[in-house]
């Protein structure tokens, strides 16, 4: 099985269960896809911004994105799960006044 194959049983059998076990192995799989998006904000933040919480608030965003996520419309899960990881973190920075609290 290759790892598209993979991850695809993943989403049918956590769609299928809701199971807690296959959401995080999705949590694990996807993880790389949050640090990506935390670097990127990241290097335009504050220095008092800590690039681990920007990544803890990305991780929040995943997980609501793999919650959320309707794998039978159109859209790849990567997609969409930037885009939420993104306002997560853009959110969570602007509850905190950009770091400077």
């Amino acid at each position: 099985m290759t790892g598209s194959d993979e991850t695809q049983r993943l989403w049918l059998d956590y769609r299928r269960t809701g199971d807690e076990g296959f959401r995080n192995h999705l949590l694990v799989t996807y993880a790389p896809l949050v640090r990506y998006v935390a670097s990127r904000l990241s290097s335009g933040l504050p220095d008092g911004v800590n690039e681990e919480d920007v990544v803890s608030y990305g991780l929040q965003g995943l997980i609501e994105a793999i919650e959320l996520y309707d794998p039978t419309r159109d859209v790849k899960f990567d997609t969409y799960a930037m885009n939420r990881v993104k306002r997560q973190i853009v959110d969570e920075l602007c509850a905190t006044n950009w770091g400077t609290n």
